[in-house]
């Protein structure tokens, strides 16, 4: 995984569910609850990864300073699928690396049916809200300053985000320090535009 790193923002993911990567003294049901989350997780959210539910990956420096990690949702292992979502908003490259994963000799699982439940409800909660509010879960994880250009209008024109003061917004918008309040700006105009 360590050789796949490159410059800029990245996610390296240690994949089960890939030619070549393999669970050793895995419960089936384990493998089961595993393979269709990430199954439904990439369905709902249209993130192009294999395994969603894994928690062997890295994170870029640069990627982490373009999410806003203290608006992250989840509670439970969910968190790993919440990761794998701002990183594909954020325009993260993405790569998959196969790996063996060996059950754990000591200790036990703390998955519960909780956890669960907890994932399948905010999984669908994501995916709906993607639909019906396109831009809503992109300005809620990736700052601003990361946001190249605005797409607006019938047309789809793209604005330079440091213009979209001027031609849309008025002044807050090439605020880039203050997130807060060019997102609440933006946010009024979210139901035409696309971010990129």
């Amino acid at each position: 995984m360590i050789g796949a790193i490159t410059p800029g923002k990245l996610i390296v993911l240690g994949t089960r569910w890939i030619p070549g990567g393999s669970v050793v003294n895995w419960p089936k049901r384990r493998q089961y609850l595993s393979r269709a989350g990430t199954a439904y997780a990439k369905l709902a959210l249209g993130i192009p990864l294999n395994d969603l539910t894994g928690g062997f990956r890295v994170y870029s420096v640069d990627l982490l300073k373009a999410l806003k990690l203290s608006d992250m949702q989840a509670t439970g292992y969910c968190y790993q699928i919440e990761m794998a979502l701002a990183a594909h908003l954020a325009g993260a490259k993405e790569i998959e690396v196969p790996i063996t994963f060996v059950e754990r000799i000591n200790g036990v699982s703390k998955m519960s049916q909780a956890i669960v439940i907890e994932a399948l409800l905010q999984t669908t909660r994501w995916g709906i809200t993607r639909i019906i509010r396109p831009n809503a879960d992109k300005l809620h994880y990736v700052k601003l300053s990361e946001l190249r250009y605005w797409w607006t209008g019938a047309n789809q024109v793209p604005i330079p985000v440091g213009a979209i003061d001027t031609a849309y917004c008025r002044p807050v918008l090439a605020l880039h320090s203050n997130d807060f309040t060019a997102d609440k700006a933006i946010s009024r105009r979210r139901s035409s535009t696309n971010f990129t």
